[in-house]
């Protein structure tokens, strides 16, 4: 119950921020900062294969769960 309380208190202050979009707006911000981070970690990766061979790469990727 707490948490469907919190939901709405939370929808309601969203939508006093920004009338037109409400909590939409946020979730529209946290998909663009994902595709950031998303980007970001490819960038690194190939980054990372200037300078590893395939072996270690494949090695670190299943050993940390990627």
């Amino acid at each position: 119950m707490r948490k469907a309380v919190d939901s709405l208190v939370y929808e309601v202050e969203a939508r006093l921020r920004n009338p037109t979009n409400g909590f939409l707006d946020f979730v529209h911000n946290l998909e663009n900062w994902l595709k950031e981070v998303q980007q970001e970690i490819d960038n690194v990766k190939s980054e990372l294969t200037k300078y590893l061979n395939l072996e270690v790469i494949q090695f670190v990727m299943n050993n940390l769960g990627y």
